[in-house]
């Protein structure tokens, strides 16, 4: 009875020792908390690389955009709605200063124009 006891007594000993090693559900667990690491990693930077391009090429639209619009106000310099959609359209690419000027070209031509008063005041102007 006695060697029972002591092989009891080891064998107890060794499983508290094995414990602190990664058992086979723990390796699982960590192995997937890794690889799901590692692919969020490799999205997040897929996704900065696309999005890069897809900015320039926006910009580029937009510029191309205000190029024509203001073709068009250099034509007919009395037509506010060109110049609603310049200013909006200069917002969109942070050219704030000119988005502003010409809002104000916008009300100066008319100055209760619904739209042109609502971005106003979003843009804080009044």
């Amino acid at each position: 009875m006695e060697y029972n006891y002591y092989m009891e007594k080891r064998k107890r000993k060794k499983l508290t020792h094995n414990s602190r090693r990664i058992t086979p559900p723990g390796f699982i667990i960590w192995g997937a908390g890794a690889l799901l690491a590692a692919v969020l990693v490799f999205n997040l930077y897929s996704w900065t690389q696309k999005e890069e391009p897809k900015r320039n090429l926006e910009y580029e639209m937009v510029s191309q955009e205000i190029g024509k619009y203001e073709e068009m106000v250099n034509k007919y310099p009395g037509y506010r709605d060109a110049y609603i959609k310049l200013a909006i359209l200069n917002w969109k690419i942070y050219k704030n200063d000119e988005a502003k000027r010409y809002l104000e070209m916008a009300l100066a031509i008319d100055p209760n124009n619904e739209v042109a008063t609502s971005l106003a005041r979003s843009w804080g102007m009044e």
